[in-house]
């Protein structure tokens, strides 16, 4: 098909899509005309905290937003934002600017002593052409919403070109955030990769945020390339590894705020 949309109700229930050529996430308006055949607008992909596969043949454009929050999980483990995973064989990997990719944990329960849902995780991947992002990924944990609970934790979120470059939008994979004086949660870890020489990593006036809340620690940003890596932006982790294979290709990052470089293993 040219256009995919999805809306899966159920907690926990995935979304699963495979297409021989290029696809877009975007917005459905038309319907049938026989009767019980009008479902009405269906606009991006949405699930109930289950995870969102869209693998496709060719070029894959996210114009809609997708998002994998959950909204009625009950435990920690029923609260975690569901993974979203993106490919394509051949072809690059966009997203416009109504695009983004959500998925936040779900925020802590109101009575009660409990823990929000850790974001989950996002792998966007293009096997054979450009990734590029013009719409914000977010993976960060959910809020406490009580002084006596625990804000969930950022997630994991990959970016990969194996043959193409990466052009970067706002990544956010924080602790939830806190209220009053509940315990805050650790940011998440970053990894970009690119696969081919000279693929160049850009981020243009995006960040780069894994902040640690509460007295959490920032989470990483782990660096496989090739070509030159540009970060210089407001960018807020804890920890940086990085590893740069062309000859004479640099690497240059900017840290709003106290920065490691050390040992990324996870």
């Amino acid at each position: 098909v040219a256009t995919l949309a999805a809306s899966v109700a159920d907690l926990g229930a995935a979304f699963t899509y495979t297409d021989s050529s290029a696809v877009a996430v975007g917005s459905i308006t038309t319907n049938g005309a026989l009767a019980n055949a009008n479902l009405g607008t269906v606009t991006g992909i949405t699930t109930n905290g289950g995870a969102v596969s869209v693998s496709a043949g060719g070029a894959l454009a996210v114009n809609e937003a997708i998002l994998s929050t959950p909204t009625t999980g009950t435990t920690a483990g029923t609260k975690v934002g569901g993974a979203v995973l993106l490919t394509t064989s051949t072809g690059g990997v966009s997203s416009g600017a109504s695009g983004t990719i959500t998925t936040t944990g779900q925020v802590s329960t109101v009575t009660g002593i409990d823990t929000a849902g850790a974001g989950g995780e996002v792998l966007v991947r293009a096997q054979a052409g450009n990734v590029s992002l013009g719409a914000a990924i977010t993976a960060s944990g959910g809020a406490s919403v009580e002084t006596a609970d625990t804000s969930g934790a950022g997630g994991v979120v990959t970016v990969r070109a194996d043959s193409g470059n990466i052009t970067l939008n706002n990544i956010v994979t924080s602790g939830g955030a806190i209220t009053g004086g509940s315990t805050g949660a650790a940011g998440g870890l970053v990894q970009l990769k690119t696969g081919t020489a000279t693929s160049t990593i850009g981020q243009g006036t995006s960040t780069i945020v894994a902040a640690g809340t509460g007295a959490a620690a920032d989470g990483a940003l782990k660096v496989q390339a090739t070509g030159a890596v540009t970060l210089d932006q407001a960018n807020n982790v804890a920890t940086l590894a990085a590893s740069v294979a062309d000859l004479g290709a640099a690497f240059t990052y900017n840290d709003r705020s106290a920065v490691a470089v050390g040992s990324i293993n996870t």
